[in-house]
């Protein structure tokens, strides 16, 4: 995806000393005036706006700022020696900016109660409108326990029912492999043979313009998507997910988007002449001469596939046995037979066959 900026927004930091909340530009507390360690992170306003001055939005992209080695104090990124001791700054160490610190914050939040007298105050003050007490960072409550779910009695249910579907698989396995063999005779015996028709029909069917067979007749098209492409391209339709703001390291939030680019084309919906399956053309006997169907075809018919299918039925111990097989010469030679030793498993179908 790419990466779309949207603009910066500036950032806070809670100071250790008094938890007084400060603009991320600050270097020191405007409450207590203790410097802005290294180890504190940046934080999110409660309410986030795009920043419009210009200074600031240079401040932002000029890289994160830097702490003098010698006294700590924090600098930014194009001074050469620290602003409180005079120290060069090329041993100090850049601040590590902390990647994405959350999404946007565009809504209006909800008012914030002064710790000190309880006053109601907008989300984004730094101090109390009544008493002048510093809005610190605000402590989130304890969430409640949660207590363990009782378990649902439909899982008993679902086991006894799991249990008796292995049972009944057992069971069909079971029938499946026992066997037991018997003496038949050839009772009845036939056959059926087919031959696919092809017939050209009109279809209508639909694909990308740019892909469809010569000579189609074209009713109508639409715009979809073809493809989603991670970089703009001309006549693309941009599809971006929500704003995020991440740490640029200076106290100020970089704000962006993950976005991908819709590719559209035209969708066309086409007829054209096809040669579509029909019903077959079938015949079928009772005999040993098996014989394939007469076929007179109209101009827009031709033959397709043929299909073969023979039966024979054996009777043992008043009981008919259906053994179905498409090799005419297996089929001669069970129907030209009188006496066959038939293995039949549990489901009562015939797995084998010899002469009786």
């Amino acid at each position: 995806m790419a990466e779309k900026e949207l603009g910066y927004v500036e950032l806070e930091w809670t100071c250790p000393n008094c938890n007084t909340r400060n603009p991320g530009s600050a270097p020191k507390c405007k409450q207590c005036g203790a410097a802005m360690p290294a180890d504190v992170k940046f934080e999110q306003a409660a309410e986030e706006t795009l920043i419009t001055d210009q200074a600031k939005i240079e401040a932002a992209k000029a890289g994160p700022d830097v702490y003098c080695a010698y006294c700590g104090t924090r600098n930014v990124s194009t001074a050469k020696v620290c602003k409180q001791c005079g120290a060069a700054l090329a041993e100090g160490a850049a601040r590590e900016a902390q990647g994405v610190v959350g999404a946007l914050r565009d809504k209006p939040a909800p008012p914030q109660k002064c710790p000190n007298c309880g006053t109601e105050n907008k989300a984004t003050a730094l101090k109390c409108v009544n008493c002048g007490a510093a809005m610190g960072k605000a402590v989130p409550a304890a969430a409640p326990a949660v207590a363990s779910p009782p378990r649902p009695a439909g899982i008993g249910i679902l086991a006894l029912i799991l249990v008796g579907v292995v049972i009944v698989v057992a069971v069909f396995i079971l029938l499946g492999r026992r066997s037991s063999d018997t003496v038949a005779q050839v009772a009845d015996y036939g056959w059926r043979r087919a031959i696919a028709v092809q017939q050209l029909t009109p279809v209508t069917r639909e694909g990308w313009l740019e892909q469809l067979p010569a000579g189609v007749d074209v009713v109508g098209c639409r715009k979809e998507v073809l493809q989603t492409v991670s970089e703009p391209v001309p006549g693309a339709r941009e599809i971006c997910g929500t704003p995020y703001v991440v740490d640029t390291g200076t106290g100020f939030g970089r704000v962006q988007q993950d976005c991908e680019y819709e590719v559209l084309a035209d969708y066309c919906q086409y007829r054209s002449m096809e040669w579509v399956v029909g019903p077959p053309i079938i015949l079928e006997g009772s005999d040993l001469n098996p014989r394939w169907p007469a076929t007179n075809l109209r101009s827009d018919q031709r033959p397709g596939g043929q299909t073969e299918e023979y039966y024979v039925v054996f009777r043992a111990d008043d009981r008919d046995y259906t053994y179905t097989t498409r090799s005419l010469q297996e089929y001669l030679e069970l129907a030209q037979g009188t006496r066959w030793r038939l293995t039949i498993n549990g489901f009562g179908q015939i797995t084998g066959i010899s002469p009786g």
